[in-house]
């Protein structure tokens, strides 16, 4: 990937295909959908490349558990989802 910032760029790519599928990891046909989308990543792209991979779709997994929670406490961020994926600043811890 020729960026600056793979995490962050893994993650946004993640995050779309995870809402164009309708993806919610705690039902567990999603589960093992969520897994094939993770193994697609690492089969599609160099393997040094594999630490930002992995680096995204935890944070991924994070941003939908937590946004179910803000989502059911109204605390969303006005679009409906809840989810807010973060800065490229914040995505290369």
């Amino acid at each position: 990937m020729s960026t600056d910032a793979p995490r962050a760029e893994f993650l946004k790519s993640m995050l779309e295909m995870a809402e164009a599928l309708g993806l919610d990891p705690r039902r567990g046909a999603d589960r093992a959908r969520m897994h094939d989308l993770l193994l697609w990543y690492i089969a599609i792209n160099d393997s040094d490349t594999l630490r930002d991979i992995l680096g995204a779709f935890t944070e991924l997994l994070c941003l939908l558990n937590a946004a179910d929670n803000t989502t059911t406490h109204g605390n969303g961020d006005g679009d409906g989802t809840g989810i807010t994926p973060p800065s490229t600043a914040t995505a290369d811890r």
